[in-house]
């Protein structure tokens, strides 16, 4: 049986790694009537027993998403002391599912596509009948084609199992151990012990963690993002051990004097400037007193275009078309679907090829792929994909939060011409000053890795009165040990900000830059 288990055969009792989740993933077909009803039913659980700090959130394996609740659910859960009047369905994505630390199925066919599409779910999976107090088969059917009573009836056995898996969490042990055996478990556990974490973190002094986010959970918009919950518990952690939450203007004016900064430093960082920072992040970073800058694009927040990946989602989300080919240096590119699944698969196959592109070429590959999928573009973006207006950035910027430049149009650097490069740089840290005159004179490279930019655009930013580049290498900024030379101050490093807690602490006390010295 243990070995059905791990081949993802069987789901017969909790994955013993998961310990007692911080983030529970339930899953169903659609998201329009079994998941969502169950994370309400688990939420109301959580509130029962007073613990409502936790992260529950529902999906679905076909698009679309931005549905309502099934209007036969939203009648019906009243009786169970909830309601699914606000929600509006998602699908299921990588980083939804690296984001939970428990995930939850309703039927085997939900279970069998997860694992065959996010082979790493499998050992985090469960059926949610296995936890119901009745024997028999653990399949919990869709009530779709029924009636309002097959309805009813489904969320009675949901309500029972929900009751069953929150009993069963509640005795496990309370630190989440994703997707870890028992070696890895007891790395983890060693690595996050009190003793560990209080030498690394004493031993940070001068080494200094700066985190970077792009999106934010706002479920009733369909987007998919960091939660909200898991950015709260994060930023109690921090303040809870008394972590210097930084400025980056601060760190980098630091940097280059050759100060060094305390121990715990830590600062935060948002690219892009969608209006889900505004309405999701930015009340948490302000009810932790934390400081945060976030890197616009420019023609993006001016409405001139949405941001080139979501066009390409779009177009494939809302295609009557099963087929599209684009030319790709002078070859025929062609991806196809026959569902749902694989049409999300094909679109993101796309964007992965035209991703360095230079700009024009690649605005008219997703115009020639648009036409190929016989859409047209909205004038504005979907809600979900929405920029923050410029009047909310002034607001933002008297509250204390920073803003800096990020292009015009997100492109590759190293893609383009010199004259190219050197615009979108430009270009954009003057709109940025146009309308936040003390806008931090730091520059973020689109994509950041070190294929994105080099020592040309390095070479570029002082030249145009920026005193520092900010990348996604992920590394920590040595502040006071190593000199802040130009090609350092023009390419300084960033970690992705991680939902799992454990990964988390590791950046942020330190921990992970032993990691990084003594790996290979």
């Amino acid at each position: 049986m243990t070995f059905l288990r791990h081949l993802g055969f069987r789901r017969d009792r909790l994955p013993w790694e998961v310990g007692r989740p911080q983030s529970v993933l339930f899953v169903c077909r659609g998201n329009i009537l079994r998941s969502p009803m169950a994370a309400a039913l688990y939420r109301r659980e959580l509130a029962s027993n007073g613990r409502g700090d936790e992260d529950v959130f529902s999906a679905g394996l076909i698009p679309p998403g931005g549905r309502p609740a099934d209007p036969r659910g939203r009648r019906l859960a009243p009786a169970f002391g909830v309601s699914l009047e606000d929600h509006s369905s998602q699908v299921v994505t990588e980083d939804l599912v690296a984001r939970a630390d428990l995930i939850v199925a309703m039927d085997r066919d939900n279970e069998a596509r997860l694992v065959a599409r996010f082979p790493n779910a499998g050992r985090k999976l469960v059926l949610l009948g296995l936890f119901a107090p009745e024997r028999g088969d653990p399949v919990i059917p869709d009530p779709f084609s029924g009636t309002e009573e097959v309805v009813a009836a489904c969320y009675a056995r949901i309500e029972r199992a929900v009751q069953g898996l929150a009993e069963a969490l509640r005795r496990q042990p309370p630190v989440p151990l994703q997707s870890a055996g028992p070696m890895k478990q007891l790395a983890r556990a060693t690595l996050t012990h009190p003793w560990v974490m209080a030498r690394a973190e004493a031993a940070s002094r001068g080494h200094a963690a700066i985190l970077l986010l792009h999106r934010f959970s706002r479920f009733e918009h369909g987007a998919d993002g960091f939660p909200a919950p898991a950015l709260r518990r994060h930023l109690a952690w921090l303040r809870g051990r008394r972590y210097n939450l930084a400025p980056l203007g601060d760190l980098v004016t630091a940097y280059r004097e050759g100060r060094p900064t305390p121990p715990r430093t830590v600062a935060f960082t948002v690219d892009d400037g969608y209006a889900d920072f505004a309405e999701v992040a930015a009340p948490v970073f302000a009810e932790f007193d934390c400081p945060v800058t976030v890197f616009l694009v420019t023609d993006f927040l001016d409405g001139r275009s949405w941001l080139w990946w979501d066009r390409l989602r779009y177009a494939f989300a809302t295609s009557a078309r099963h087929e599209c080919t684009v030319e790709l240096g002078g070859q025929p590119f062609t991806v196809a679907w026959d569902t749902p699944i694989r049409r999300a698969h094909a679109g993101a196959k796309l964007i992965d090829a035209i991703k360095w592109y230079p700009v024009r070429q690649r605005d008219a590959l997703i115009k020639e792929a648009a036409f190929r999928l016989e859409i047209e573009f909205p004038t504005r973006p979907r809600d979900a994909d929405a920029p923050m207006s410029w009047d909310t950035v002034r607001r933002l910027a008297g509250s204390g939060i920073s803003f800096g430049p990020h292009s015009c149009s997100h492109p590759i650097h190293s893609a383009e011409d010199s004259e190219t490069s050197r615009r979108e740089i430009a270009s954009s840290w003057q709109r940025v000053r146009e309308e936040v005159p003390d806008a931090l004179p730091i520059y973020c490279y689109p994509n950041g890795d070190d294929r994105s930019f080099g020592a040309r655009e390095i070479a570029f930013l002082p030249e145009l009165g920026i005193q520092a580049g900010i990348s996604a290498r992920p590394d920590y900024l040595s502040i006071g040990t190593q000199p802040a030379t130009p090609k350092a101050l023009g390419a300084i490093p960033r970690f992705s900000f991680d939902a799992d807690p454990v990964r988390f602490m590791q950046v942020a006390s330190g921990i992970e830059r032993l990691k990084l010295r003594w790996r290979p």
